[in-house]
């Protein structure tokens, strides 16, 4: 009598706890090399959050600045008046949280396309980020060409927008932050809405709401006049 076939056994797959083991360690490293690399923590650098400025005063009018875009061409405050726009900070050799942070502002442009929305991307490493590197980098992302501008201006005047817009993660120890993961949300007369976490998607949700509320308002103003549009969710004195 033939005996019996030996009962097979199924062991586990032993790749499956490497694998998450290791794209644990590659996020990880991303962030430490990201955070190493981010120009707003080195030694001697102009503060990014100007601690003379309101840090991300909802009301508050946008500090007047002058920047140069992915094209070369200089930008100023002004040229924004008119319309909402989206704003964050960046810069282009980030390896952490930047790219997460640019494929969320790609995403809104989407989801708000037909709309006069603008979006622009500051940079906190302008010493690095010249035109050509950061048309370089929006091409890479095929960004909308027309309503997305990537700036990078002085450290003064970054540090002033870098408190404005709450562009800082530690806004009360300067020598120590690193750029923030917000968005902002400025009306077209340069006035503060909202900011909203890019992990959140209730914030994400509240930032679409808030832009569509804030458009039949702006677009109505004079661009000197100040603008008070209540945004759901926020307050303003």
């Amino acid at each position: 009598m033939p005996s019996a076939a030996p009962e097979t056994t199924h062991q586990p797959r032993s790749w499956r706890a490497p694998l998450v083991i290791a794209v644990i360690v590659i996020a990880a490293a991303g962030g430490v090399i990201g955070r190493r690399l981010d120009p707003t923590r080195r030694a001697g650098a102009v503060p990014f959050c100007d601690p003379d400025v309101p840090v991300g005063v909802v009301g508050a009018m946008v500090p007047a600045f002058t920047a140069t875009d992915q094209d070369g061409a200089r930008i100023t405050d002004g040229a924004l008046h008119g319309n909402p726009w989206i704003a964050d900070f960046i810069f282009t050799r980030c390896q952490g949280s930047c790219p997460v942070l640019t494929s969320k502002l790609l995403a809104l442009q989407r989801s708000l396309a037909g709309l006069p929305v603008r979006f622009v991307s500051f940079s906190v490493d302008p010493d690095n980020d010249t035109p050509a590197v950061m048309k370089a980098y929006a091409a890479r992302w095929h960004g909308d060409p027309v309503r997305w501008r990537l700036l990078a201006t002085d450290g003064q005047t970054l540090a002033r927008l870098g408190a404005a817009l709450g562009g800082a993660e530690e806004p009360g120890a300067a020598a120590n932050t690193f750029h923030s993961d917000r968005f902002a949300l400025v009306d077209g007369a340069g006035r503060l809405l909202g900011l909203y976490s890019s992990g959140s998607a209730p914030d994400l949700e509240r930032l679409q709401r808030d832009v569509r509320a804030a458009l039949p308002r702006t677009q109505e103003a004079p661009a000197a006049r100040t603008v008070a549009v209540q945004p759901a969710g926020a307050r303003i004195p």
